[in-house]
């Protein structure tokens, strides 16, 4: 086999590899941005997550012993809990994400989704308390109804932002390192 035939072969490989990860990314976007209704009960937010995003949600909350639980079960467990840790969850959110919740609930529980990178979308996936979707053709980010109405998102702005900026000063010192 000669050079020019071994490259040319190389070479349309590497254009159908290219190819699959195209479509393999359309694939994951057209299941991150499926359709989602507004407004939106945080059980049926969750019942729209695989088992798998719902697990990752679970180790996010640091939910223990419930990792036998079928995904019926899970959906059930994490819409009675998510309210209940919104505290702790809100604890550990930086300043740019806890606009983004201040944003959505201004808008009434939705929002136009900002152009966001793959690490920030999964986080926000895994974070329980914020949803992605596509509503009248549109990405948008959601927050369940039960969430926009706490007394806790609604109340405490001012200890909240406090505890995020802390949040934010931490990431900016310990990243720069």
């Amino acid at each position: 086999m000669t050079n020019k035939k071994l490259e040319k072969g190389l070479l349309n490989v590497l254009q159908g590899l290219k190819e699959t990860r195209r479509n393999m990314e359309q694939k994951a976007d057209l299941k991150t941005w499926s359709d989602i209704s507004v407004p939106i009960s945080i059980k049926d937010a969750l019942a729209r997550l695989s088992k798998d995003e719902l697990s990752e949600i679970r180790k996010r909350l640091d939910l223990k012993g419930v990792i036998h639980l079928k995904k019926g079960e899970l959906v059930e467990l994490l819409s009675m809990k998510i309210p209940g840790l919104l505290e702790k969850i809100c604890m550990n959110i930086d300043l740019d994400r806890y606009n983004l919740v201040k944003e959505i609930i201004r808008n009434g529980g939705s929002f136009a989704a900002p152009k966001l990178e793959a690490h920030q979308l999964d986080y926000l996936r895994t974070s329980g308390f914020i949803f992605i979707g596509t509503f009248e053709g549109k990405k948008i980010l959601v927050m369940p109804e039960e969430i926009l109405k706490n007394p806790l998102i609604q109340e405490n702005d001012k200890e909240i932002r406090s505890i995020c900026r802390r949040n934010s000063e931490f990431i900016i010192k310990y990243s720069s390192k």
